[in-house]
């Protein structure tokens, strides 16, 4: 079944990387039916790429974190996001009320793995 028909017969069904190799999303009942005689693909396919966490895209959670996170510090502070969400620009002020900019960059796994931060001093 070629990727771009995948998509039409399933339109729940998105892809989760530029190759289109990933997908993510739900099976229409006809789709269900054209991929019966191939589950032991499926299953091995699923087995080898391991759990959602290893894709290149955050599981929604993710976002729903970091949504929270930039609530807590105030939206004002975002000078800048990349279109990945992985890499912000925060302004701060220190105590002689000097202008920073920090640099944060989120691993996939965030929170439970600390973010690279830098800032210019």
């Amino acid at each position: 079944m070629a990727r771009s028909s995948l998509v039409s017969e399933s339109p729940l069904l998105l892809p989760l990387n530029k190759e289109q190799t990933i997908y993510d999303g739900f099976l229409t009942a006809q789709l269900k039916h054209l991929l019966r005689g191939y589950q032991h693909i499926v299953k091995q396919e699923v087995a080898l790429r391991g759990s959602p966490e290893s894709l290149s895209i955050p599981p929604p959670q993710y976002y729903s974190q970091l949504i929270t996170e930039m609530e807590t510090l105030g939206w004002d502070k975002l000078l800048f996001i990349d279109s990945e969400f992985r890499m912000l620009r925060l302004k701060a002020s220190d105590s002689s009320e000097r202008q920073h900019i920090l640099t944060v960059k989120l691993k996939a796994r965030h929170p439970q793995e600390s973010p690279e931060c830098s800032a210019d001093v």
